[in-house]
């Protein structure tokens, strides 16, 4: 990582995605499956270790579990021969998928798409939204997740609802800039690398922001999973303002699963977690004002918070539950296990 910030990375090519990068780690791994028999191996998102993976472990079915845009940022010729190592392939959304698809290009295995579920805490949630006040926002305080750009349309909207309050739910955590745009090519989060190159200026500029909102703004810190539920039930809405593409933006389904609407950008996985004006509202990414006139909208009409909040429930229900996501996992596991047994035979 300090090659990749002082520019002396030699093929240009953020240090992580070289095939060297987990050779020490792969190396232990790979022997220590192999002592103990292993049949399955599930990995996830780290794929620079599928190669050697399949050559310590030529009878086991090993599959590929992405969570991130990191196998988009491999060389093609390097992310097809991770991929061809592979018995399966999954990816947390259809985005993160055809965003491998197109950078990899043709001769890779079939990627499906396995969204991630939600907790079935959050369904048992009492929530009405038409009857809160309450904004909140979860996720990593980081730039990238446009938390600067929620504070400045809470400000727009806060006179008209005065008894509106903004809590921001989430550690001060942060992403190296290699990982959020290694390539420098989001026109959206090229502003953003002086706040990713100072992580702690982003949390005073937060609270500067906030400073003339007075304790209508919360910043809440880390909180524990399990509290979760208890938070999301007393909001009148989840805010999901991320200028980053999020792969899959788990904070969306749990406040749907807890009946409440959402608004989220139009980016990314977002799109095929909200159904817009069904579920939620999706706004341009890094549109400050739009993200404003949204929550203008769903603050003004309670009827409309309560219909969305019912409906991404019954959407959270049919579509990101565990039951429904091991019952398909079991079905690929048993698919690649019977292409690994013809191989052999």
């Amino acid at each position: 990582m300090l090659l990749d910030r002082l520019g002396l990375t030699p093929t240009g090519r953020p240090s992580r995605t070289w095939p060297t990068y987990y050779l020490p780690f792969a190396l232990r791994l790979a022997v220590g499956l192999r002592r103990r028999n292993v049949g399955v191996v599930h990995l996830h998102s780290v794929a620079g270790l599928l190669p050697l993976l399949r050559r310590f472990l030529p009878e086991a079915v090993i599959g590929l579990h992405v969570h991130d845009h990191s196998l988009a940022d491999f060389s093609p010729g390097w992310g097809r021969a991770c991929l061809r190592a592979a018995d399966f392939a999954l990816t947390c959304s259809h985005f993160v998928g055809e965003r491998i698809r197109r950078h990899l290009g043709d001769g890779i295995p079939p990627l499906h798409t396995l969204h991630n579920g939600v907790d079935r805490r959050f369904f048992a949630c009492q929530s009405d939204p038409g009857g809160a006040r309450r904004i909140v926002f979860v996720g990593r305080l980081a730039p990238e997740k446009g938390v600067h750009l929620l504070i400045e349309a809470f400000a727009r909207i806060a006179d008209r609802f005065p008894d509106a309050t903004l809590d921001l739910v989430g550690p001060a955590e942060f992403s190296p800039p290699e990982f959020v745009d290694p390539w420098h090519r989001d026109p959206l989060l090229r502003p953003l690398v002086p706040r990713l190159a100072r992580p702690a200026s982003y949390g005073e500029e937060l609270r500067r922001r906030a400073t003339s909102l007075g304790d209508r703004v919360r910043f809440t810190g880390a909180v524990d999973n399990a509290r979760l539920p208890s938070l999301l039930t007393g909001a009148a809405v989840l805010v999901m303002p991320s200028l980053w593409e999020e792969p899959f933006g788990i904070p969306v389904v749990e406040a749907m699963a807890a009946g409440l609407p959402v608004v989220a950008s139009d980016a990314g996985a977002f799109p095929e977690t909200v159904a817009h004006d069904r579920t939620g509202l999706l706004v341009p990414r890094g549109d400050s004002q739009a993200l404003a006139a949204a929550l203008d909208r769903l603050l003004a009409d309670p009827g409309l918070r309560r219909r969305f909040g019912v409906a991404g429930r019954t959407r959270a229900r049919e579509l990101f539950t565990w039951d429904h996501r091991v019952s398909r996992l079991e079905v690929i596991y048993r698919e690649a296990a019977e292409r690994r047994a013809r191989r052999r035979r």
